[in-house]
């Protein structure tokens, strides 16, 4: 009983916290166990149960409200059916094989990439199904010629699209299309990184940012960018303008989603997986999307995990160096000239310090529960603040210590 009503009191009495030095070595313990798993739980619960792919829905319809129109507008194109699932022969790694993409399909389009096709092409009004291209990168002063495929899914703007006003500071791209996605298929290998070159590929090729990052050529549409090994998503909202910015963005591995079981079947055969005996075309679809955001939430999760775990590597060593941190203050405090308790010694400073962030650690967990990346911030806010008011405790002003019986002041 006496232990609980320590544990208790101790919460929020810092003079419990100094009367207990001289005994309740198992409660320290207990509460600076407890208080290291308290700050594991909201990093824990946040990333296992976010939904990777939640980047495809937007329920209010605020964002792009076409793009899940247009996945499925691309998932029927011939083309796609072609992609299928390979082993890598150097990784033995599941990937993505696009040499069904046969080039009699293909418009040719300039070397220069996305931004100099014409009106007919960038509206996605061609008869091909797609338009082929050659992307240069250079990375370790190696240069690489990387053959791209490419289609712009776009719809007519109708009466529920309406090209705004040109102003002064944000310039409107003139088509009568809406352009809710744009698809890039990328025949990268094992030389490079692919995502250093998928994000070289972004900047230079699908939005020609300037090397200085002050200028951006082209309008910024909605983007998917498909590598053997990686699929790549940038979100922007409708709005087609030169100024429009990043709403959401996706990477996932390939490999870290699928075994050798696809090996031999095509990408969209996953896709269609239990829509068979769905006979109404709307529901179909919507569990094709479905299967496609799943899809992407496996690609991603198993690097998901690995950040939670680093991140709970994190809070955990900034908990252990903040106990060792406050248990050095205190032990200073303590044999202070004018401390009220110069008897004490480490291992009774440190047992203080381990009662002393229990509170803390509530309140981080219950900050980590709103957003965990302030958890950490709060936790050592609230300890420092915790240390400051035990310090009038340890060593109380001289007016106080001066009315205490001669025996106390001089200890």
């Amino acid at each position: 009983m006496e232990k609980i009503k320590y544990l208790f009191k101790s919460l929020y009495s810092n003079q419990t916290i100094i009367d207990g030095r001289k005994k309740h070595t198992i409660s320290s313990i207990v509460m600076f166990v407890l208080g290291f798993f308290l700050l594991w739980i909201p990093i824990l619960s946040k990333g296992y149960t976010t939904y990777c792919a939640s980047a495809l829905f937007n329920d209010k319809k605020t964002t792009n409200q076409e793009i899940d129109t247009a996945f499925l507008k691309a998932f029927d194109k011939d083309y796609f059916k072609t992609i299928t699932f390979v082993k890598n022969s150097k990784t033995n790694a599941v990937n993505l094989d696009f040499s069904g993409l046969n080039d009699e399909k293909f418009y040719l389009a300039d070397a220069q990439g996305v931004s100099t096709q014409s009106d007919v092409e960038y509206k996605g009004t061609n008869e091909k199904e797609l338009i082929k291209g050659t992307f240069s990168y250079t990375t370790n002063n190696n240069i690489f010629g990387i053959d791209y495929y490419y289609d712009v899914i776009s719809f007519d703007k109708g009466d529920k699209w309406k090209t705004p006003a040109d102003t002064e500071t944000v310039v409107y791209e003139k088509t009568d299309k809406l352009i809710p996605l744009q698809l890039f298929y990328l025949n990268l290998t094992d030389d490079y990184s692919d995502s250093d070159a998928i994000i070289s590929f972004a900047r230079k090729q699908i939005l020609r940012i300037s090397d200085d990052n002050t200028k951006r050529e082209n309008f910024p549409h909605s983007f998917a960018v498909f590598t053997p090994n990686r699929i790549y998503l940038n979100i922007y909202s409708l709005h087609s303008a030169k100024t429009n910015a990043l709403i959401n963005g996706y990477q996932g591995i390939i490999s870290d989603a699928f075994g050798d079981d696809v090996v031999g079947k095509t990408f969209q055969s996953v896709l269609v997986k239990d829509t068979d005996n769905i006979s109404n075309l709307a529901d179909k679809n919507k569990q094709i999307y479905q299967n496609f955001a799943n899809t992407l939430h496996s690609m991603a999760f198993p690097a998901q995990v690995k950040t939670i775990w680093f991140n709970i590597g994190i809070i955990s060593a900034v908990y252990v160096g903040v106990v060792l941190l406050a248990s050095g203050a205190l032990i200073f405090l303590h044999k202070r000239k004018r401390s009220t308790s110069r008897d004490t010694n480490y291992w009774e400073a440190l047992k203080e310090a381990m009662v002393l962030v229990f509170t803390p650690a509530i309140i981080g967990l219950a900050v980590g529960f709103y957003n965990y990346t302030f958890e950490i911030t709060i936790f050592v806010m609230c300890v420092l603040f915790r240390t400051f008011f035990i310090h009038s405790k340890i060593i109380p002003p001289s007016y106080i210590q001066n009315n205490k019986p001669l025996y106390q002041a001089r200890q």
